[in-house]
């Protein structure tokens, strides 16, 4: 397990320490919160699962559509375009959805939303 978040982080503390702890997962951590950074240790470690908050989900991102941007535009376009109903799925302020009304979510990705 990868985890990127300090350790006062109450979220990180349950879910990044004490709950992979208490199953007997080895725990990988980070001196630097960076694209690289992260890409570095999921190719060299056995990394299979990160706990995040929503900016550590960005970076990731960033991170792989500057890859897709390095190769083409079209590429670029392509992948934006298919990322787009995913990025918009979220939750809505106040809302019991995991899809705002005005998200272009459809049903196949509104099951991939968290509640």
């Amino acid at each position: 397990m990868l985890s990127v978040l300090p350790l006062h982080h109450t979220f990180e503390f349950s879910t990044g320490l004490l709950v992979p702890l208490a199953r007997g997962a080895r725990i990988t951590y980070l001196q630097d919160l960076t694209g690289d950074a992260i890409s570095n240790v999921l190719k060299a470690g056995k990394i299979t699962a990160i706990v995040g908050v929503p900016a550590v989900w960005e970076t990731l991102r960033r991170r792989v559509l500057q890859k897709f941007s390095d190769r083409s535009a079209t590429l670029e376009s392509l992948v934006n375009a298919l990322t787009r109903p995913t990025l918009n799925c979220v939750r809505a302020p106040g809302s019991t959805s995991a899809c705002s009304s005005s998200s272009p979510c459809t049903r196949a990705s509104a099951a991939g939303c968290a509640t």
